[in-house]
């Protein structure tokens, strides 16, 4: 039986990246054809990935003092007589092919093994002005994807449209892309245990209508346009409802609690640090509407998550990929007086039953599990 290595290179705070791996994962251990090597990088994503998975995943530590000084060596003197020491943990695995499950920089680290990687987005390319995009982040990215293009046997992306942009951009043949969606985790989730949710979180649900955002504090994750919108619907009188935050903070969210305090927001605002799964599925079930004005994704799990639980979504129409125009409420984040138009919209009952409908269906034919299962198993004959 071929051994398959699932690379998870995904740190314990990563969010959507985690639940990415954690989707892909269950649909993995439904396939039977193969042995699968679950590895992570990270001592603490094994624990959580240990314990959501219910497998034992083995560790590949990345940072240890001497894998960092012989990678170095061995990409500045391909010469020398030795593999990288992810190449010498995969021949000890007996690993024969490789699944990346983000876009992962071990893509340089071993030679000669087919691999399978994936590719979120491309927006770094054009947000070189954020933090999280700084022009070395920026290179190195783009450096792997090359490399990717050129080492691995296919590419996989969410949408038609990211797999013909990256074809372009990295000159990659377009038959070796791959476009494949996996199911958000927290929509398995058939009954919410309410002594699992904390009381303040209950407490917010009860007492509040609310718009929710589920976003990492990352700059590019763009809180500030809700924030200022807000406040103009404050000013103007037309604020009857509030805004819920949720994940972790990346280095942003001291702006935001500032920028709210500034704007004498802090009624309007509930901020919460990442949540359980059963908290955060309770506030999709219970929120007004879904908002998502981030920069960066062209789809995300908030969105196929506001599918699953009949939200409607308010999504940034810029970035959003042209596949789901139909699907959303376009968010114009250059105009902050454009969400109490957007309010009028989401009070409109007919106009939302038929949306959150179409959504529904659409989410049901999409995340079909057979089908994804043999997506993948066809994938991997192919390959190996």
């Amino acid at each position: 039986m071929k051994n398959i290595a699932v690379i998870m290179d995904i740190t314990d705070k990563s969010g959507g990246k985690l639940h990415m791996a954690i989707s892909i994962c269950n649909h993995l251990k439904k396939i039977k054809n193969y042995n699968f090597r679950f590895i992570t990088t990270f001592e603490n994503s094994k624990k959580i990935l240990d314990k959501k998975l219910n497998i034992n995943t083995l560790l590949f530590n990345k940072n240890t003092f001497s894998k960092r000084l012989f990678n170095k060596l061995k990409k500045i003197f391909h010469f020398l007589p030795f593999k990288f020491p992810f190449e010498k943990f995969l021949i000890k695995e007996k690993i024969d092919l490789i699944f990346f499950l983000d876009p992962s920089p071990l893509i340089q680290s071993f030679e000669n093994i087919k691999n399978i990687y994936t590719i979120f987005d491309i927006e770094h390319r054009e947000l070189k002005n954020l933090p999280e995009f700084d022009e070395k982040k920026n290179h190195n990215r783009d450096h792997d994807y090359n490399l990717a293009g050129k080492k691995s046997s296919k590419i996989i992306v969410g949408t038609k449209n990211l797999k013909n942009k990256i074809s372009m951009i990295y000159k990659i043949d377009n038959s070796k892309i791959l476009d494949l969606k996996f199911p958000p985790p927290i929509t398995e989730i058939e009954e919410i245990d309410i002594s699992k949710v904390e009381k303040n979180i209950y407490q917010t649900v009860k007492n509040s209508n609310y718009l929710f955002y589920p976003a990492q504090f990352w700059h590019h994750k763009n809180h500030i346009f809700i924030v200022e919108s807000i406040y103009q619907l404050k000013k103007a009188n037309k604020l009857d409802f509030k805004i819920v935050f949720t994940g972790h903070d990346k280095g942003n969210l001291k702006n935001i609690e500032n920028l709210i305090q500034k704007k004498d927001l802090k009624n309007e605002f509930i901020i919460f640090d990442y949540v359980k799964d059963e908290e955060l599925n309770y506030l999709y079930k219970n929120c007004i509407a879904v908002i998502v004005p981030t920069l960066v994704a062209p789809h995300t799990f908030p969105l196929y998550e506001a599918f699953y639980f009949k939200k409607p979504i308010i999504y940034n129409s810029i970035i959003l990929d042209p596949e789901f125009k139909d699907n959303v409420i376009g968010l114009d984040i250059k105009n902050n007086n454009h969400l109490e138009e957007i309010i009028k919209k989401i009070k409109d009952k007919a106009y939302i039953k038929n949306l959150v409908e179409k959504n529904y269906d659409y989410f049901k034919k999409t995340f079909n599990q057979d089908n994804i299962i043999k997506q993948l198993s066809e994938i991997f004959k192919n390959i190996i």
